[in-house]
């Protein structure tokens, strides 16, 4: 079973010395780290020996919806790696170069998986469900 925990409340559910230690780091400072390390995933979930524990509050998946948003999408996705270390990338109709980052940097960090959608999105009046 899913349960949501209010953004105001997930600090209690992570341990006083380890809630310290996250406090003393920024993401700038994972962002670095990953950097210098070439290949390679670092952040916040490290400092939690639980993290790969899937009940682990420091354990989360991210879903990210894609469309054309190559402008932004290097640095949404990276400012994301200190706190996110999986999750699923959908993307459908992308003709800026949005799918090609996004299946480079899924070989670049492989516990993101890349997913196309194979249906064009209407926004307005679609005919089918699926769109």
């Amino acid at each position: 079973m899913i349960k949501d925990i209010n953004l105001n409340d997930i600090d209690i559910l992570i341990d006083s010395k380890l809630l310290k230690q996250i406090h003393s780091f920024s993401n700038e400072y994972f962002i670095k780290k990953m950097n210098n390390m070439g290949e390679g995933h670092y952040g916040f979930f490290n400092l939690d020996k639980n993290s790969k524990n899937t009940k682990s509050p420091l354990n989360p998946w991210a879903f990210i919806r894609v469309k054309n948003e190559i402008s932004t999408l290097k640095s949404s996705l990276e400012s994301i790696l200190p706190a996110i270390q999986r999750g699923i990338i959908a993307y459908n109709d992308c003709d800026d170069g949005s799918e090609e980052f996004i299946l480079e940097f899924c070989k670049k960090y492989p516990t993101f998986i890349p997913k196309k959608y194979p249906f064009s999105i209407q926004i307005q009046s679609p005919k089918k469900e699926k769109k």
